[in-house]
């Protein structure tokens, strides 16, 4: 099996990559447009001053991986498994733990009883 590290390198800077790797270019010419874009996962942060637009970006496939692969990734819901990537909206809130989770509205009350937590 072959092992290695993903690697993102800003659309901009690819192309001085081909010098080294002149295959490089086929597999830029492959790529679908939307693909040079930066693929961003929007989620909700409940914090003390609000609730909090956050951003996390993943490979340009992640809207294709497993339901395995995503839930190692975070994108399901901790309580119900719900697909985060098709929910369109989740929250990360921290359990009773403290890690920091990822949930569906329906099960975090859509963030404000960590609001209310937060606020004292």
């Amino acid at each position: 099996m072959r092992k290695g590290r993903e690697v993102r390198v800003p659309w901009s800077e690819l192309a001085a990559l081909v010098r080294w790797m002149p295959s490089l270019r086929e597999h830029m010419d492959e790529l679908p447009e939307d693909a040079r874009k930066v693929f961003e996962f929007v989620y909700l942060e409940p914090r003390p001053e609000g609730m909090a637009v956050c951003r996390g970006v993943w490979a340009c496939h992640w809207l294709w991986w497993t339901d395995k692969q995503a839930l190692r990734m975070g994108l399901m819901c901790a309580d119900c498994g719900t697909d985060l990537r098709a929910e369109g909206s989740a929250y990360r809130i921290a359990d009773a733990e403290g890690r920091k989770r990822m949930y569906c509205g329906g099960c975090c009350n859509h963030g404000l009883d960590a609001l209310d937590a937060l606020a004292g």
